[in-house]
């Protein structure tokens, strides 16, 4: 079995996450799909796991990985969904910009 670890870590806190959990699984092969700094149109197979961890800001997703996550695409893939609480409040996303690697 394959594992995609995917993440949005600007501190690599979600990155090491979902990639521990990704091996954990005992996949064969772990491959990395990183959405911090750079949109990526992705399709995931049915025989494959998606380990995806993000950050959560004052209870919220930042605006800029969910965007990311739209580039997903699965058929029937079974997936771990993983949310990393931080102390940084979400205002910080704010200065973050908006279309950064967009693929709007």
């Amino acid at each position: 079995m394959t594992a995609y670890a995917i993440y949005f870590s600007p501190t690599r806190t979600s990155e090491r996450i979902a990639r521990a959990i990704a091996r954990g699984t005992g996949a064969d092969e772990v491959i990395d799909i990183d959405l911090t700094h750079y949109a990526r149109r992705v399709t995931l197979p049915a025989s494959a796991l998606a380990v995806i961890a993000i950050p959560v800001y004052g209870g919220h997703l930042p605006p800029l990985a969910a965007e990311r996550l739209r580039g997903l695409q699965g058929y029937d893939t079974p997936a771990v969904a993983v949310v990393a609480p931080t102390k940084t409040p979400l205002r910080s996303w704010q200065r973050w910009p908006a279309r950064q690697g967009s693929t709007s």
